[in-house]
C-alpha cells in the first residue's frame, strides 16, 4: 500500500512540474500593451500642465498630459544627461553602471 501511495504521489508531482515547465503561450500582437514613453530634457515647471508660467503656451503638451499618464514626482540620478539616461534605460545607478560623464557610451558599460 505504501508503494502505491508513493507511486501516485510521484506521478502527481511529475504532472504538476511538467505543466509548470511547459512553454508559455504566445501572446498575439494585439494583446500587448501600447506604451510610449516621451521624455523631455531640461523642462522645468514652466510648461502649462505643471502650473506653468504665463508666457509659456504649450497646447500640444497640455493635450498629451491630459490624455496620458503624468509622472509629476520624478527625480534624476545625476546632474548630467548621459548618466541619467543610462539609469533610466538600465535601472542601475551611475555608481553601478559606471557612466559618470556625457562622453561615455552607456551601452558598453
Amino acid at each position: 500500500m505504501l508503494f502505491i501511495s508513493r507511486l501516485i504521489f510521484l506521478a502527481l508531482a511529475v504532472a504538476v512540474s511538467s505543466s509548470a515547465v511547459a512553454a508559455p503561450k504566445k501572446r498575439s500582437a494585439y494583446g500587448k500593451p501600447n506604451v510610449l514613453f516621451i521624455i523631455a530634457d531640461d523642462l522645468r515647471d514652466y510648461t502649462g500642465w505643471l502650473g506653468g508660467h504665463p508666457q509659456s503656451v504649450t497646447p500640444n503638451m497640455d493635450r498629451l498630459a491630459k490624455l496620458g499618464m503624468r509622472f509629476t514626482n520624478a527625480h534624476c540620478n545625476y546632474a548630467l544627461c548621459n548618466p541619467s539616461r543610462a539609469s533610466l534605460m538600465t535601472g542601475m545607478l551611475p555608481s553601478s553602471s559606471g557612466v559618470f560623464g556625457n562622453e561615455q557610451d552607456w551601452r558598453r558599460s
